[in-house]
């Protein structure tokens, strides 16, 4: 790409276009057809054709073998840095029609292993320690009863058991169980492909780290077991329904006690950004006695999934279908579109459910995949992606943002190029005792800004970011203080930002890349010390989006305007959700912020600023007018009517300052007087004292206003004077050739 030329079998053909630094190269396989495609930032390389293909024709350039399979490669010298998506994380373009992700194939593949391996154990309880410990009955496929029972002479009675040949790798899934017996404590939730858990050493679900388990009794000191314990939940008792969930694309695990997902329930920052060793499966660990009613699907829930969340059932009956009985997506899509067509009006809420939950799992095989998509459904909002750090990275539900190590890197995934935007980020917490920054929110060039999460370099550290520092406002006491921060360098600017602030973040661009002006707010505060904090800078790649940076101990919460924002922004901006929506109207809720109002100006410097301006147009004008007149010779009753006019005016201006330094003359006698009066009247010294000295203030200023008043009279008299006699104009039109403007410069001159 960087030389323009197709490479195979060791020749060289020109081809596509050049790469430049922030270009996404999409390489697509096509084993069917026998081709290899390339796209550049979504759009397909090479003027529409394959790149290579097994078969020569039209538009073809190789034509080459490739053996039957093929393997992602690449080349590359020490001077090339670069970054690979195999569809772990969202794509930053749609998929071309048909084409799968290689992390989905993987994830499949791994499926489909997992699946026909576990023979008659797909969808069985299946301990994995401590098996004489367990009394399980299943009543049918996905539903049942799970009992630990006391065995003598055992140091522990802490017995682990999965969901055999359940392997959940993408997608959201749910099931729940009950609590029917609750003497000791127990230990239930997911588990990847390396749990196995120890009865002898007590080592159950939670206790490692590939698998994650709520614990009811111990909530809320140590609720939430991984790898340990950690605080989370609510208590639990007999007869309570806990649902748990895990969303495979956002890499969460949330609880939830009879339907309330509230917290201390839901997710916390410990099953957030979770890491699998391939793929979860419901794991459970109960400890001696106690017993559950399992429910993986097979049966009406007590409490329904959250929106998104399928049965695991689901799963199973789809991959059954799939690995063990061989049918195929389009028939099997196919029976069950029958199946619920089928279905009458008064058919059971619960099978209906389940046989659509199975039809969307089908229809994924049929449609090209992603993973964790690259463009959510309904309407368009702001997306984050990563450019440092997705491991760390959270993104979680209204636009809350929060990592779980490192100094990962986001940017919002849309491409601003013209006109003034803003959105804010609500501070949610931050740790007061870190004595370093907590975050930096701002802007960055979305194409050439990347950040080095292990590094801890992030927005402001580089020359395509700016940002302005967030930090608790205790900090200062560490020697932090309030910053903006670009190309590495921090330097003094707003106020310190702690939990609870709001901050706004507001550009201004212009076309080509330029950064016109670039403002921060906080808590609807915009004039000093906060308001503008770069100008005229530049954006090489020309695409601007809002952009973050953060510590562990910080919780953002980003609003684009999807919902009204918390404070007034300045006039013109838009909230940057109207460019998605490509709205360029302002939403009815918007309001601009209006600049307090500034020190009272005396009279004096207001006559001092705007009367000379005007009186030095209207000599500008008169003499212009006088030299067009001459110019036009005698007879020309319309500039002879105009010059008259604008002598008018001056001499208007002239009367009314005269008028009114007569009237500030006898107003300044009057205060003068209620002045004398009112000290003559004061209680204490102390007040007449700061009276005589507010009246020697109001004198002196009276006194300026008198002699301001003088000059602009004198000015004004001046204008008058330079009425340019017909022969002299006629005169210096002549020695300039007939000019006007060389003539207006000898006579300014």
């Amino acid at each position: 790409g960087f030389a323009k030329v197709l490479r195979h079998a060791g020749q060289e053909e020109t081809w596509g276009q050049l790469w430049a630094t922030g270009d996404v190269i999409g390489c697509c396989a096509d084993l069917d057809e026998g081709e290899l495609w390339y796209t550049r930032n979504g759009s397909q390389e090479g003027g529409g054709g394959p790149a290579f293909a097994t078969a020569a024709g039209e538009g073809l350039r190789w034509k080459a073998d490739f053996g039957g399979s093929l393997t992602p490669a690449i080349s590359f010298e020490s001077s090339f840095r670069f970054s690979v998506n195999f569809g772990e994380t969202p794509f930053r373009n749609a998929l071309p029609k048909g084409f799968r992700s290689i992390h989905n194939w993987i994830c499949e593949f791994a499926e489909m292993q997992h699946v026909q391996s576990s023979g008659s154990r797909l969808g069985k309880i299946c301990p994995t320690s401590g098996g004489a410990n367990w009394k399980i009955k299943e009543e049918t496929s996905g539903f049942g009863h799970l009992k630990a029972v006391h065995v003598q002479g055992q140091s522990h009675n802490f017995p682990s058991a999965i969901l055999g040949g359940c392997l959940l790798t993408s997608g959201k899934w749910y099931y729940e169980f009950t609590i029917t017996n609750q003497g000791s404590v127990w230990q239930n939730g997911w588990a990847d492909l390396d749990f196995v858990g120890s009865q002898r050493d007590g080592f159950g679900v939670g206790d490692d780290k590939h698998s994650w388990g709520f614990d009811g009794v111990r909530a809320h000191g140590q609720g939430m077991w991984f790898n340990g314990p950690h605080r989370f939940g609510i208590s639990t008792k007999v007869g309570d329904v806990v649902g748990c969930e895990a969303d495979l694309d956002k890499k969460r695990l949330s609880f939830s006690v009879n339907g309330s997902w509230a917290k201390p329930m839901g997710s916390s920052l410990v099953i957030d950004n979770i890491e699998m060793v391939v793929g979860l499966t419901p794991g459970f660990t109960l400890g001696s006695p106690n017993s559950i009613d399992f429910n993986f699907g097979a049966c009406p829930f007590k409490y329904q999934p959250r929106s998104g969340a399928l049965p695991v059932m689901a799963w199973l009956n789809d991959r059954r279908a799939r690995y063990v009985d061989g049918i195929s997506a389009e028939a099997r899509v196919a029976a069950l579109q029958d199946q619920l067509a089928q279905l009458g009006k008064g058919a059971d809420a619960h099978q209906r459910r389940m046989l659509e939950a199975e039809l969307h799992e089908a229809q994924l095989r049929t449609e090209s995949v992603s993973d964790a998509g690259w463009q959510p459904a309904g309407e368009p909002t702001v997306q984050f992606r990563s450019t440092a750090g997705h491991a760390y990275s959270c993104f979680a539900n209204e636009g809350e943002v929060f990592c779980t190590g490192c100094y990962p890197s986001a940017v919002a995934d849309v491409n601003l190029t013209e006109g003034s935007w803003i959105f804010e980020v609500s501070i949610l917490s931050v740790d007061a005792s870190a004595a370093a920054v907590s975050a930096v929110v701002g802007w960055a060039d979305s194409k050439l800004f990347f950040g080095d999460s292990l590094k801890e370099l992030g927005i402001g550290d580089d020359a395509m970011s700016w940002g302005v520092l967030v930090h608790d406002a205790r900090a200062a006491e560490q020697g932090q203080i309030a910053a903006k921060r670009h190309k590495g360098v921090s330097e003094p600017f707003g106020v310190p930002i702690k939990t609870g602030s709001v901050v706004s973040c507001a550009i201004t661009l212009a076309a080509g890349g330029k950064i016109e002006r670039l403002l921060f707010g906080v808590d609807g505060k915009w004039d000093e010390p906060m308001g503008q904090a770069f100008i005229n800078c530049i954006a090489p790649s020309s695409h601007i989006s809002p952009a973050v940076s953060l510590r562990s101990d910080a919780r953002l919460q980003f609003n684009f305007g999807e919902r009204p924002f918390a404070h007034a922004v300045p006039e013109g901006c838009l909230p940057v959700h109207c460019f998605v929506q490509q709205k360029k109207e302002a939403p009815a809720w918007l309001k601009y912020w209006v600049p307090p109002p500034t020190a009272k100006q005396s009279p004096a410097e207001g006559f001092s600023q705007v009367m000379p301006l005007l009186l030095q147009q209207l000599s500008l004008q008169l003499q212009l007018l006088q030299l067009e007149a001459a110019r036009a010779g005698a007879g020309d009753a319309v500039l002879e009517g105009m010059i008259q006019e604008v002598t008018m005016q001056v001499e208007r201006i002239k009367t009314h300052l005269s008028s009114k330094e007569s009237s500030e003359v006898k107003d300044e006698t009057t205060d003068k007087t209620e002045a004398q009066k009112e000290t003559q009247n004061e209680e204490t010294q102390k007040e007449a004292e700061s009276s005589g000295a507010a009246a020697g203030d109001a004198a002196a200023e009276e006194a300026a206003m008198k002699e301001k008043m003088k000059e602009l009279i004198e000015l004004a008299t001046s204008v008058l004077s330079q009425a340019i006699p017909e022969a002299r104009a006629l005169e210096v039109l002549q020695a300039s050739g007939g000019s006007l403007d060389v003539a207006m410069g000898k006579l300014m001159g």
